[in-house]
């Protein structure tokens, strides 16, 4: 089996648990594709590896521990090359390493969803801004117990930490009243009971500046998805999610396309976000589109006509969406002060159809 053969066998079993040790030939494929125990737990959605390893070994499959565990020190010494340091390692080895990982970069995220339901609800946050007093902190924790409650499946459209440097746009009024480890746990306390309904984590620009500040590969959007026990749901600014929906009382099956991108630049007209939207569009094919950061929620439709196998002239609907914010209404800060429309607290949440395929939103005042 090759690695792309193998990629395709385990991709269904992403964020399902101990599921795959069901399939014994999925199984193989995985310990094949993620022979390391932490890359494989992370790839099923465990948050404890050890977990994993326990129901693996009953299956008789052994993956391999933390490159700095006294079992791979000692290979090392033995001699094993692809445990040292990649530039030991064999150039084929190198070329093998380098394949694999690119194909896994860039794939789609995916979500696999059985309901009994006629719809499912994507409750879409954006723009959390966590850290600073300028936060509506109980409309925001207000939300996340509504999610739970109504269980749910949701995304995180970027800045979901307030990351703000001395040299930011709004740094005055919008700096940590909490340090960024602190802002992190607050959001792992509130966001760790929707797992496993979280499709997404996506960085956003403020936390892109902490990069830019300190120098390093350091985002606070891949930690925060690591410390939720799953750094698969990390997302860089923009990307593809594919949401595969089964409807258990019938067993009809819906794939939903989604294109997120965090969003950019600002604006004061009433079409703005919509007008970005439909670039996004005109470069990126999918069901639906998200983009946040603009603070306004809008939505609206972007059909397009095309021709079927039998050459039948159809119409695909698009849906397109801008998300909201958690900021507090305040006059006096930078969006205020530079003119731009209010911004809308909340989530927005989106409806797919399980049943029969069919796409909504709601944007009510």
């Amino acid at each position: 089996m090759t690695s792309e053969e193998r990629l395709k066998t385990i991709e269904p079993y992403r964020n399902t648990y101990g599921a795959i040790f069901d399939d014994d030939v999925a199984s193989q494929a995985l310990l094949g594709e993620l022979p390391w125990l932490k890359s494989a737990a992370d790839f099923l959605g465990y948050s404890d590896a050890r977990s994993m390893e326990r129901i693996a070994k009953k299956k008789g499959l052994i993956f391999r521990k933390s490159r700095y565990s006294r079992e791979i020190k000692h290979e090392q010494m033995h001699g094993n090359p692809l445990l040292g340091p990649i530039e030991q390692w064999p150039i084929e080895e190198i070329e093998k390493y380098f394949i694999r990982m690119s194909r896994i970069a860039n794939r789609a995220k995916c979500v696999y969803i059985t309901t009994d339901e006629d719809e499912v609800r994507l409750d879409g946050y954006s723009d959390l801004h966590v850290g600073p007093g300028g936060v509506d902190y109980d409309e925001l924790a207000a939300a996340f117990q509504k999610t739970e409650e109504d269980d749910a499946y949701c995304f995180f459209g970027g800045d979901n930490l307030n990351t703000t440097t001395t040299q930011s746009v709004g740094a005055g009024e919008m700096q940590f009243e909490l340090p960024l480890n602190r802002c992190l746990d607050l959001l792992v306390y509130w966001m760790k009971p929707l797992l496993p309904r979280i499709g997404f984590v996506d960085e956003g620009n403020h936390e892109e500046r902490v990069k830019k500040s300190l120098g390093i590969a350091y985002s606070p959007a891949l930690q925060l998805a690591k410390l939720l026990g799953n750094e698969q749901l990390y997302m860089p600014y923009c990307g593809f999610c594919r949401w595969h929906i089964t409807h258990r009382p019938t067993n009809t099956k819906q794939v939903y396309v989604q294109y997120h991108h965090h969003g950019h630049g600002g604006g004061r007209s009433v079409g703005m976000p919509l007008n970005k939207l439909l670039e996004l569009a005109a470069a990126n094919e999918a069901d639906f589109y998200t983009m946040g950061h603009l603070h306004r929620d809008s939505a609206g439709g972007a059909d397009k006509r095309y021709t079927d196998d039998e050459g039948v002239i159809r119409i695909k609907g698009r849906l397109l969406v801008a998300l909201r914010s958690f900021q507090l209404l305040e006059d006096d800060n930078y969006a205020g002060r530079a003119g731009y429309r209010p911004n809308v607290p909340g989530v927005v949440p989106i409806w797919l159809g399980a049943k029969e395929r069919s796409m909504r939103t709601e944007i009510s005042r």
